[in-house]
């Protein structure tokens, strides 16, 4: 199981060790970091994870309100000629920084920062270099201190990744967590979708 420092909830008072801060490099694909995954045989594609308890439909790219684009690096792909399992956490990544951290409009409250507590990534495709990928992000859930975000990868309209992540306001000097101000509330519900006939947890 991956390691949870919060649950889905996410109105744990304690962000916990697992908890690391979102930036440049800040995911680390592997337990420790709460990314779940499976090994593929050799010469096969990512076999797909099954995400706890839901079944999930493979989403479109205009499910998702807030959209980004990243392009696809030569650095990026492995000996099977396609990207690395390792990078998709970086394109979800680049999606998640648009929402989250804005210099002229900040979304965390005064001294506090947002830090990555739970990633949860399922593999549907292959990515092929060359190109671009366009990283889909969405609000699933609003707790006191936390957001649960439902990510997607996509390469020419089709749908490669699938994800869930939580993500904790911790207080930046005492390291705990931080209820989200009303504010950034407002702004987070701006991004809930309820896609139709999607099942929920």
């Amino acid at each position: 199981r991956a390691h949870r420092a919060l649950d889905a909830g996410g109105d744990g008072k304690q962000a916990g060790a697992g908890a690391a801060a979102i930036g440049a490099g800040d995911l680390h694909v592997g337990a420790s970091a709460g990314v779940r995954q499976r090994r593929a045989k050799p010469g096969t594609m990512h076999a797909p994870l099954a995400v706890s308890n839901t079944t999930m439909t493979l989403p479109l790219l205009n499910d998702f309100p807030l959209q980004a684009t990243d392009k696809l690096r030569y650095g990026d792909t492995d000996r099977q000629g396609h990207i690395n399992n390792a990078v998709f956490a970086t394109y979800l990544e680049t999606g998640r920084v648009e929402l989250l951290f804005n210099p002229d409009n900040p979304l965390a409250a005064p001294g506090c920062e947002f830090v990555i507590a739970q990633l949860v990534l399922d593999f549907r495709n292959e990515i092929l270099w060359p190109g671009s990928v366009q990283i889909g992000t969405r609000v699933a859930h609003i707790g006191r201190s936390s957001v649960k975000l439902e990510q997607a990868i996509f390469q020419n309209g089709r749908c490669a990744a699938t994800s869930q992540s939580v993500i904790v306001q911790i207080d930046v000097a005492t390291r705990q967590s931080a209820a989200i101000t009303d504010s950034a509330r407002a702004r987070l519900a701006a991004l809930v979708v309820t896609p139709a006939g999607a099942e929920t947890e």
